[in-house]
């Protein structure tokens, strides 16, 4: 009966020890990522050659904050224009 006690005992303390491993808990900032991202895409989407320092500062910044962040802003596809002319003019009204 003591020996069974002894071992339980041992099973409880062995069990209790702490982890040797450190637990690694990195914070990530998802709404600064999302922030950073948008204002990236909002200067690609101008198409100003002038904003690629900006771009790329902000995407920067949202791997910064969040590492799985997309590192480059996919290439917007053109949609065909359906109305590309201008109003016609109403014709002149009958005498």
């Amino acid at each position: 009966m003591r020996l069974l006690l002894l071992l339980l005992l041992a099973g409880v303390a062995v069990c209790q020890t702490p982890n040797d491993a450190p637990v690694k808990t990195e914070k990530v900032d998802k709404a600064a990522a999302y922030y950073h991202y948008m204002l990236a895409y909002l200067y690609a989407d101008t198409r100003d050659p002038g904003n690629e320092a900006k771009i790329s500062e902000h995407l920067k910044a949202a791997r910064q904050a969040d590492p799985e962040a997309p590192a480059s802003i996919p290439r917007r596809q053109s949609f065909p224009v359906i109305f590309d002319h201008a109003p016609r003019p109403l014709p002149p009204p009958e005498r």
